[in-house]
């Protein structure tokens, strides 16, 4: 398929790469769940780097697939020198950095040198509460650099279908052609074939395509609806932490869709949620009356 496109833009599969310490990974996965559902594609290294391979490839990969970066920034990333060369790295390639502060630490090292002067938010004590102000500066400045590309670069006439797989076996390649297919994004848009690689995705463990595929199901895209089996896929990657799964999963307890009605397992799935940030599942539980 022969479409228009930025030359700059083309292999770009994420919005926002997120850089963390693992100690703050509950917090990165809360931010990183926020944005997924604003419709901001992220890469999180401990969902998106497959076991056993080569770590360093894959973060200068995605790096280079990353539109920008979000520093989640703690003490505990002040004594990261993994993070410095994410820094550095994405500075060398001029992506807009934004920081989100989670505590009241100074910038340290590298962090100073490559963070001090650029703009940041600060979210402590409660970095949830500012989710919301995160992922709007996040869009402003995805908006701002898709205009800078724009006036920046040629716009040229391109096959993109060639620039991925189109048959691949690697079970984040799946998802992402997935995408394409969901999306019509350098292919013509075909939910059968979205759902067939989110499927093969889904098979191979990886927890976004395994929430994806739920939805699938669920809403009958590409595949007849089949409630029993969207909560068998949403269970599964619910039970290994993944928030919009946890909230959907959620959803169905309390209206019994497919599943039997049960309160109680809907505040369990949904304080699960609630914790990592899901601003959706928070509502729900106040409405409920309930605390995370």
């Amino acid at each position: 398929m022969i479409i228009a496109y930025n030359k700059t833009q083309m292999a770009m599969k994420y919005d926002v790469f997120i850089s963390y310490s693992s100690l703050d990974q509950k917090v990165a996965e809360g931010v990183c769940a926020y944005l997924e559902q604003h419709r901001i594609r992220c890469f999180i290294a401990y969902r998106d780097i497959p076991k056993g391979v080569v770590w360093a490839k894959y973060i200068v990969e995605a790096l280079d697939e990353s539109r920008m970066m979000v520093v989640v920034f703690s003490g505990n990333l002040n004594c990261s020198e993994q993070v410095d060369r994410e820094i550095e790295l994405a500075s060398e390639s001029r992506k807009p950095i934004l920081t989100f502060r989670i505590s009241n630490e100074n910038f340290k090292g590298a962090k100073k040198y490559y963070l001090k002067n650029l703009n940041w938010i600060d979210a402590f004590p409660q970095p949830e509460k500012c989710f919301g102000t995160l992922c709007e500066n996040v869009k402003r400045l995805l908006d701002n650099r898709q205009e800078t590309i724009e006036k920046n670069n040629e716009v040229i006439i391109h096959d993109y279908a060639k620039e991925f797989d189109k048959n691949p076996t690697e079970a984040k390649a799946q998802a992402d052609l997935a995408w394409h297919y969901y999306e019509g994004n350098g292919v013509k848009k075909d939910f059968s074939m979205a759902f067939y690689w989110c499927h093969k995705a889904a098979e191979q463990g990886y927890l976004h395509a395994q929430c994806n595929l739920g939805t699938f199901y669920m809403s009958g895209i590409g595949v007849e609806k089949d409630l029993s089996k969207a909560v068998y896929w949403l269970r599964k990657a619910a039970e290994q932490g993944y928030a919009l799964s946890q909230y959907n999963l959620a959803t169905f307890y309390q209206s019994g869709n497919g599943i039997g009605q049960d309160l109680t397992q809907a505040i369990y799935w949904y304080k699960k949620a609630a914790k990592q940030g899901y601003a959706d599942a928070q509502k729900e539980l106040r409405n409920l009356g309930e605390t995370w």
